[in-house]
């Protein structure tokens, strides 16, 4: 259910959401199916852009690029090292201005905090 609670924020808005998943390796540990949702959500919506990262290489090659990945083809992939904040806050802008996506210095600011400006893995689905 809370994949669906995006796409219902802006359903009538002419606006996208993103969605980010740090140290998405983790969902592997749950007894959901947070994968198999994911995947169909991201199968069913235009709207809602999903950003993950995660700092184990290995299990974020499982979920997102061997043939047999539960998220293959589904996402764009990104290796980046650590990232001063600068370097942060350039990358985040040039990917989502890539894509025509806006964000404000609050969203900016938050994100690269959130981040912690040294994820191994960053994959943006947009």
């Amino acid at each position: 259910m809370a994949f669906k609670l995006p796409a219902a924020l802006v359903a009538d808005e002419n606006a996208s959401f993103m969605v980010m998943l740090d140290e998405f390796q983790n969902v592997t540990a749950l007894s959901l199916p947070v994968i198999d949702v994911l995947r169909r959500q991201i199968m069913a919506e235009t709207k809602v852009n999903y950003l993950v990262a995660g700092s184990e290489v290995g299990m974020m090659w499982d979920i997102l690029e061997s043939g047999a990945a539960p998220l293959y083809g589904h996402f764009s992939i990104h290796r980046v090292g650590t990232f001063t904040i600068d370097q942060s806050r350039a990358y985040i802008l040039s990917v989502l201005k890539k894509h025509g996506l806006v964000i404000g210095e609050m969203g900016l600011s938050f994100l690269v905090t959130l981040t912690g400006v040294s994820s191994s893995l960053l994959n943006p689905r947009i």
